[in-house]
């Protein structure tokens, strides 16, 4: 070979090689621009790799708070699930007591009284309500009842409920 065909490969084999770079290059930005992320992200913030940091610190804050966000959103529908169901009872209770008149015998007066207290341990229940070991209705103190144990508090023989529902009525 002559040295003018070698001068002339070298430059073809030059132009292959700038071809190329261009292709690769092309293809990772057309990837980048398409997908929103940098293929490499330290060379992307240079030496500056604080700035890495900060973006990765930013990142896991933003991911705390959309958790929060999301257990925030499910005890609160929870909540609202429950003061429905409460409110529900509220008003069967309310419209089966209020057809007690003096009239009424003693044992429709017991079949209130029972109604009443089944009544008061399904809303004592559903204010114990709980989501991922913490009650909803509690306050501050989330990780125990809200309202303790709703049977404990309406256990009263049935006599003494009569007598207590006289003394009211007269």
């Amino acid at each position: 070979m002559t040295i003018v065909s070698l001068g002339d490969g070298a430059r073809q084999l030059a132009a292959l090689r700038q071809t190329q770079d261009l292709k690769t290059r092309l293809a990772t930005l057309s990837a980048e621009l398409s997908s929103g992320q940098s293929s490499d992200l330290a060379r992307h913030v240079g030496t500056d790799l604080q700035r890495l940091a900060g973006f990765d610190r930013g990142l896991t804050l933003i991911d705390g708070f959309a958790q929060a966000a999301q257990q925030t959103g499910q005890m609160l529908d929870m909540m609202q699930t429950s003061l429905q169901a409460i409110d529900a009872r509220r008003a069967d209770l309310m419209q089966n007591l209020t057809s007690i008149t003096d009239a009424t015998s003693e044992d429709q007066l017991l079949l209130a009284a029972d109604a009443g207290k089944t009544a008061f341990i399904d809303i004592a229940a559903k204010l114990n309500a709980r989501l991922n070991d913490r009650t909803a209705f509690a306050g501050t103190a989330c990780h125990g009842p809200g309202t303790g144990q709703p049977g404990r508090h309406v256990n009263a023989d049935p006599q003494r409920r009569i007598r207590c529902a006289n003394r009211c009525r007269g």
